[in-house]
């Protein structure tokens, strides 16, 4: 009777995935998952004791983006004893034997910066408040604290009419007499009331173009790196009657 001894080395976390440091002789790899979703990444290793021994002589971890806090890697050894079935009788049966371990990675968050997301133009009767409609903000490590948003046009005046303040909401901070200016502390949550209520409206018959400037102050809450800020610019078409 020959027994083949077949080892097993699985790792497998859910906030990043696994690469190896060096390239063994004698090891199968095989990875299951992708940096790009959201599914565990799994590295699979076939080989003797000594080629995963040194596969996994230096294992390296990369969290996926905008992942913070703790993952656990999974790691998984098999050991199967494989007969040669032309020597194998009724006394003898095949064997396996797996063992597991835990192990906790922390991820130190970044500060990456709040993203903007609106339309390159807008179009605005003179005389007219019309909204300021697709305007989003983000910032991918904000959780729930605040932000801080400023709102500015050069020619026309801006409005926010807000509900009455219930468990929380934005919070509007000062704006400028003319109205041209806005700025409010939100969240990005709701930051929603604040973009799904803003209106804009240009009295001066002359002006044909305005422009409209958002900028978002993430006010380094999280992550290293201090306060982001991300601005971005449209232009307002104001149509003459």
């Amino acid at each position: 009777m020959k027994n083949m001894e077949v080892l097993t080395v699985s790792l497998n976390c859910s906030k990043g995935w696994l690469s190896l440091g060096r390239q063994c002789d004698g090891v199968k790899v095989n990875l299951s998952g992708t940096p790009d979703n959201k599914k565990a990444a799994v590295l699979t290793l076939n080989g003797s004791l000594s080629a995963l021994n040194c596969a996994v002589e230096k294992v390296t971890y990369n969290s996926k983006p905008q992942e913070s806090g703790e993952d656990e890697i999974y790691v998984t050894l098999s050991q199967g004893l494989v007969t040669d079935q032309s020597v194998v009788d009724d006394t003898e049966r095949d064997s396996s034997y797996t063992v597991s371990k835990r192990m906790l990675v922390a991820i130190q968050a970044i500060n990456d910066p709040p993203s903007i997301s609106m339309a390159t133009s807008f179009y605005a009767p003179v005389g007219e408040w019309v909204a300021l409609a697709g305007i989003e903000i983000a910032d991918p490590d904000s959780d729930d604290n605040a932000l801080y948003v400023s709102i500015a046009v050069q020619n026309g005046r801006l409005r926010v009419t807000l509900p009455p303040r219930v468990n929380g909401g934005p919070t509007a901070l000062h704006s400028t007499g003319d109205d041209q200016k806005l700025e409010f502390a939100t969240t990005v949550e709701q930051g929603k009331q604040i973009f799904g209520a803003l209106e804009y409206i240009c009295d001066n018959a002359n002006s044909q173009r305005d422009s409209l400037t958002i900028q978002v102050d993430d006010n380094g809450f999280t992550g290293s790196r201090g306060p982001q800020v991300t601005t971005m610019t449209a232009q307002i078409i104001v149509v003459q009657k």
